[in-house]
């Protein structure tokens, strides 16, 4: 496997992981400190709605990351994937900045750079 696939991989991978995290908050496990601004340690309601959501995007991402890499194929229409992908840049962009403007430290430090990997692993798997 080369790097580029092992960069894609790590990628979604990580976007598995915050898969479940999303999930495991819309199912209101004490993680709100590190998610939509770290306000509550428990979500609102509204919030673990959006985090339901944010869980099912999460794992397209996955999917999209995953067919990129030759190692998947379930869409199988590269328009559809490369449309997808500048999607995905621009939510993990939106993502990385609301990171950086959160009041959580906790938010900041652990989402920021996750938020971040996964704008640049989409432009990389565009320009691909």
């Amino acid at each position: 496997m080369n790097i580029i696939k092992v960069f894609f991989v790590i990628a979604a991978i990580l976007s598995g992981v915050m898969a479940v995290f999303q999930f495991l908050l819309s199912l209101g496990l004490p993680f709100g400190k590190l998610a939509w601004g770290g306000e509550s340690a428990r979500l609102s309601n509204k919030l673990r709605i959006s985090s339901l959501i944010s869980s099912l995007i999460m794992i397209f991402a996955m999917v999209i990351l995953l067919e990129k890499a030759d190692l998947l194929s379930i869409i199988g229409n590269d328009t559809v994937i490369t449309i997808s992908m500048w999607i995905f840049v621009a939510i993990f962009g939106l993502s990385t900045l609301g990171n950086i403007a959160s009041k959580s430290k906790l938010e900041k430090t652990i989402m920021t750079p996750i938020a971040a990997y996964l704008v640049i692993a989409f432009l990389l798997a565009i320009i691909r």
